[in-house]
């Protein structure tokens, strides 16, 4: 597994399985929560993805569906709040309140 190298590791099932990713990370079920409801806004199947993320040491590890355009619409769906999450395992402000006139997280 990446220790801390990397800040973000994108991977497809066929790579690296969603089982290996929950066995062998702390769990940030946010963001496969996110990219199911996303898909789910697409087609009733989405609820069957196995999405997974997690974090190993200072490396957010986030397993993409195997379709192209799946895992396009799933980045889609947690982008925005993936800067901040990266910007929180480095140690910066956890705050999460997301200021409506502005498009950054306030600290």
């Amino acid at each position: 597994m990446v220790k801390g190298v990397l800040d973000v590791v994108l991977t497809l099932p066929l790579v690296l399985p969603p089982t290996v990713v929950g066995s062998s990370c702390c769990m940030a079920p946010g963001i496969p929560e996110a990219m199911r409801a996303a898909s789910m806004a697409i087609t009733p199947r989405g609820c069957l993805s196995r999405a997974a993320a997690g974090i190993v040491d200072r490396t957010l590890i986030i397993n993409l569906p195997g379709s192209p355009k799946a895992a396009r619409e799933n980045i889609e769906a947690v982008i925005d709040a993936l800067g901040h999450g990266l910007l929180m395992l480095r140690g910066g402000p956890a705050g999460c309140a997301v200021d409506a006139t502005k498009s950054t997280a306030r600290g």
